[in-house]
């Protein structure tokens, strides 16, 4: 949401309240159809791991399958990565790449899987908003051993190996209202249906983190912290986002169209940036030429070193030629040892 829009939502929060209790009750109906077996639900063949969350974003999933992604090539157990195309006008199934970059615009990908495309090397990633035909499709192509499904917690038609929620110490879901009065897709109790819980933003929220630590655990579920940090800047070259050398901007204009962009002032201020100005557009924006012109305005009046935004926007920003550097500030995931060697149990042997 852009600030206006956020700011009217919260105000009127609380008329949306009959709305949650209708919304709460159709998301309990569907759940328990599948349950009960009144609605099919279907594995791929192929090892299934779903990572997800509760809310409605913000909550680091992204960073999170990249790196998920990049550990599992490492380890040589051939991952897909599979997410819907979220803001993409293809309806899939489609191959965004074969692992050496993206073959389609992001106006038919969505960001996030040009994101996944342009940041992994020799990971495929497929886009379908039917997951199952998706994985059909990944099955055929690439012979994966892993298929690695972002975004597909409430995919309940989608039977996986392994389910790992992602939760942000930055709110606390078991406060928190159903849609539309709140950001929760599910009740906190949909936890339950986790393999284990990811918790991320607990250096900026200690307090609630050991509290969510400890609310998850009574669930009996296996809980872990993964950190997120700023990284290295890129930029986008034609072969994907590459980290720059040589500019080492101060004075910035940052813009983003993020679940959670309060968390990219936090990061960016953590990195040492002065940031004159942050503009935020609504989630999965699809970015105009007018837009990165007014935004090079700004940045000229307020005397600005370069534009800065999220690796999740820049891959879909169109080429306009600026008299500013534009440069995104990547995020970096540390996946805790404790988490891998869970996880590395939880997959099946590997291939002779």
């Amino acid at each position: 949401m852009n600030p206006s829009l956020e700011n009217l939502w919260e105000i009127s929060r609380p008329l949306w309240r009959p709305l949650s209790w209708v919304y709460g009750m159709a998301v309990r109906l569907r759940r328990r159809a599948y349950e009960r077996g009144w609605l099919a639900r279907r594995h791929p063949g192929v090892f299934s791991l779903v990572v997800g969350n509760l809310s409605l974003g913000g909550e680091g999933k992204t960073p999170v399958t990249l790196a998920l992604a990049e550990w599992l090539w490492a380890l040589g157990r051939r991952p897909v990565v599979i997410l819907r195309g979220y803001g993409g006008r293809g309806r899939g199934p489609l191959v965004v790449s074969e692992g050496g970059g993206s073959r389609v615009s992001p106006e038919v990908s969505g960001d996030e899987a040009q994101l996944y495309a342009q940041r992994l090397s020799g990971v495929p990633v497929v886009v379908g908003r039917d997951r199952l035909a998706a994985s059909e499709l990944a099955c055929r192509r690439f012979r994966p051993g892993v298929l690695l499904f972002d975004d597909a917690f409430q995919h309940l038609r989608l039977s996986a190996d392994l389910y790992l929620l992602v939760v942000s110490a930055a709110r606390d879901p078991f406060s928190e209202p159903l849609f539309p009065a709140g950001r929760l897709r599910e009740p906190p109790g949909a936890a339950c249906r986790a393999s284990a819980i990811l918790l991320t933003r607990t250096e900026d929220y200690p307090e609630r983190a050991e509290a969510l630590f400890r609310r998850f655990s009574e669930m009996g579920l296996p809980v872990f912290s993964v950190t997120l940090e700023p990284g290295p800047l890129v930029g986008r070259f034609p072969q994907g986002l590459f980290p720059v050398s040589g500019l080492r901007p101060r004075r910035v204009v940052a813009f983003c169209g993020v679940g959670d962009p309060e968390s990219f002032r936090r990061a960016l201020g953590a990195r040492g940036f002065e940031v004159l100005h942050l503009e935020s557009f609504p989630d999965h924006y699809s970015y105009r030429p007018r837009d990165l012109k007014r935004l090079y305005r700004k940045a000229q009046e307020l005397s600005a070193e370069a534009l800065l935004t999220t690796e999740k926007d820049l891959v879909k920003i169109p080429p306009v030629a600026g008299p500013l550097p534009l440069l995104a500030l990547s995020l970096l995931t540390r996946l805790p040892r404790a988490f891998l060697r869970w996880l590395e149990e939880q997959l099946p042997p590997a291939e002779g």
